[in-house]
């Protein structure tokens, strides 16, 4: 367990490390200042870095067949349903004071109270967070994390990257992922054993979850790296505005529980509520 720390120290370097190169390199890459703005203007991913991120996306791509999918593939296939539920619920509970940090920062205070209610009763009714009994009384749960925030605050996407072990990702969206690693208060309070436990938890939950979707992606883009890229940026988008991008099938959220050590999982990360079926 304590490599998985030593691990995740590294990738924090390398996020920032990796974040800052990119920059430097930024102008390099747009002959013109104006080009810049109209790859941002346009709504479209801006992927100055795109030969080193499909390198990356790959490596990526192997590292999920090699280590993750052996364990996520037969759990969600034997697994009852009531199960996974349970867990995605306890992994969503356990990131509720996360949500609630988030919403304060962001001066959302109906949210927060949400956030609030939502760990009180589904700690207590709904038993340490395996019933999410919040949602039927009303308390519709919504993942916040520091890369939403700092977005509020007027920190722009800037660009696309992909980094080996972290996934797709913008700069600011990275500085996020160490950031609610350390708001999560179970960091401070809960041994370093259970963190991880429930940090790998949640990551086999997350990409249990959307295996098929995965898979259809795969199979009927032309371009899988290109799709991923698509996806991601809309749903980070959509979650930023706190709005809906129903026609796109969920991505898994490698850091969605962020007690313990930051996050180092695989591709591809974007946030949801935890969310179990075969019907995506």
């Amino acid at each position: 367990m304590k490599l998985l720390g030593r691990i995740g120290k590294v990738a924090v370097v390398g996020v920032m490390t990796l974040t800052l190169l990119g920059q430097s390199m930024l102008p390099a890459r747009a002959s013109e200042p104006t080009q810049v703005a109209q790859a941002l203007d346009s709504g479209e991913p801006w992927d100055p870095l795109e030969p080193f991120n499909r390198v990356m996306f790959g490596i990526n791509e192997y590292l999920m067949l090699l280590v993750v999918t052996p364990f996520a593939a037969p759990y969600r296939g034997t697994a009852p349903k009531e199960m996974q539920e349970a867990v995605g619920n306890f992994v969503s509970n356990l990131r509720e004071p996360v949500n609630l940090a988030n919403n304060l920062l962001q001066g959302d205070l109906d949210q927060a109270w949400v956030a609030v209610m939502r760990f009180i009763i589904n700690s207590t009714i709904g038993v340490a967070g395996l019933f999410d009994q919040a949602t039927d009384m009303g308390y519709e749960g919504r993942k916040e994390d520091f890369g939403q925030t700092l977005a509020v605050w007027g920190v722009p996407e800037t660009f696309y990257l992909v980094l080996p072990g972290l996934g797709p990702l913008y700069p600011r969206d990275g500085v996020g992922r160490v950031a609610d690693g350390y708001m999560s208060p179970w960091r401070y309070v809960a041994p370093d054993d259970f963190n991880n436990a429930t940090w790998m938890t949640g990551n086999l939950q997350a990409y249990a979850e959307v295996m098929p979707e995965l898979e259809k992606v795969r199979k009927t883009s032309l371009d899988y790296y290109a799709a991923i890229r698509s996806m991601y940026t809309q749903k980070r988008r959509a979650e930023v505005t706190n709005g809906e991008a129903e026609t796109l099938p969920t991505i898994p959220d490698f850091s969605s529980y962020d007690g313990g050590e930051a996050p180092v999982a695989g591709t591809p990360p974007v946030g949801s509520q935890s969310r179990v079926g075969n019907d995506g």
